[in-house]
């Protein structure tokens, strides 16, 4: 796991930042830990080990943009390998002591945000991304049919419109306008004929 999955083995050097979770139990031991570094090939990694045996955690990854000090997220594809309890739990019975299961890593290609919640928190995910500069705008995909694009109009959209990220008013009648860009010139038009 460490060196095919976290690691770039025999790749080259490899640069560790610092990073940490806030996910505790009640006397305050940390249930999460976390290890990032930046491959050779300039990806990122994430390594993030659940210490507890009985609860899956929830994890929101967060980096801070050395220059700007803006917390930023990934963009693109994002692919989250497990290797949980479904895929290897050692028994240890002493000389006869085996792993069951014994199964590989799974991985699975993340192709972009998922928000989910109430309206004003589907607009607080997508106010981060906005604001810390990870995108500069939003494709939505439905969920569910009918109501999902109902949904987002009815309870995000609002929310949006409030704290002054989306527009209350269009500017123009046509998408060029809103675009903000000038009508090309028609090229097809010819200035006289010739012969």
């Amino acid at each position: 796991m460490l060196n095919l999955e976290w690691l770039q083995h025999r790749a080259g050097a490899h640069q560790m930042f610092p990073s940490s979770t806030d996910i505790k139990d009640a006397a305050g031991n940390l249930l999460v830990t976390s290890y990032a570094v930046r491959r050779p090939d300039g990806t990122w990694s994430v390594m993030l080990v659940n210490r507890d045996e009985n609860n899956p955690h929830t994890v929101r990854v967060v980096f801070e943009d050395s220059r700007s000090k803006r917390p930023v997220s990934f963009a693109g594809p994002v692919t989250l390998v497990s290797f949980g309890s479904e895929q290897y739990v050692w028994i240890n019975d002493g000389p006869n002591s085996h792993p069951d299961p014994d199964h590989p890593p799974v991985a699975t290609l993340l192709q972009g945000p998922r928000f989910v919640g109430t309206g004003e928190q589907v607009a607080d995910q997508m106010a981060d991304w906005f604001e810390g500069g990870a995108c500069d705008g939003f494709v939505l995909a439905a969920t569910h049919l009918p109501g999902a694009f109902e949904d987002v109009v009815r309870m995000v959209v609002p929310e949006l419109q409030r704290r002054g990220l989306f527009r209350t008013e269009y500017e123009s009648s046509t998408l060029r306008g809103h675009l903000g860009l000038q009508r090309p010139s028609n090229t097809r038009v010819f200035a006289g004929a010739h012969a």
